[in-house]
């Protein structure tokens, strides 16, 4: 249902509706990521759809916390490690940089936790470059304000 061709990394996720929202990275168009959703756990799709993100998405990671979708990854030509948020999974904010360094890093990874005060937290895991090739993995915490 994605075109393949100039297509790389993704992610998947199930929001609370039980839809399943597949991702995908245009590498000829870093700030146009792929987005299509099933209604039936991907035995049929809906029709792809371009989701606009401002500093671009490279290996997207996505997770729903208490209700709001996150994006997080590598933002476009390598610029920094970018943050964004939606409501729907479609319509993503301007997006935050949460690091700055440039070069082969920010490759990253999340899970969602309980917070001990009430509702989800999110643990972001990252790569981050601090002398030529050589990163240290960094931790984030995320929780959603409202």
């Amino acid at each position: 249902p994605i075109p393949s061709k100039g297509r790389g990394y993704g992610s998947m996720i199930f929001d609370g509706e039980g839809r399943l929202h597949v991702y995908a990275y245009n590498l000829n168009a870093e700030r146009e990521m792929d987005h299509i959703v099933s209604e039936d756990c991907g035995k049929t799709w809906g029709d792809a759809e371009v989701c606009y993100v401002a500093k671009g998405i490279r290996n997207p990671q996505t997770a729903i916390v208490d209700g709001i979708f996150v994006l997080h990854a590598r933002a476009e030509q390598w610029t920094g490690f970018v943050l964004y948020t939606s409501r729907d999974g479609s319509h993503w904010d301007e997006g935050e940089y949460i690091g700055t360094n440039t070069g082969g890093c920010y490759y990253s990874n999340n899970v969602l936790l309980n917070d001990p005060d009430g509702g989800k937290r999110l643990l972001i895991q990252y790569s981050e470059c601090y002398h030529r090739d050589c990163v240290n993995v960094m931790h984030r915490w995320l929780k959603i304000r409202k």
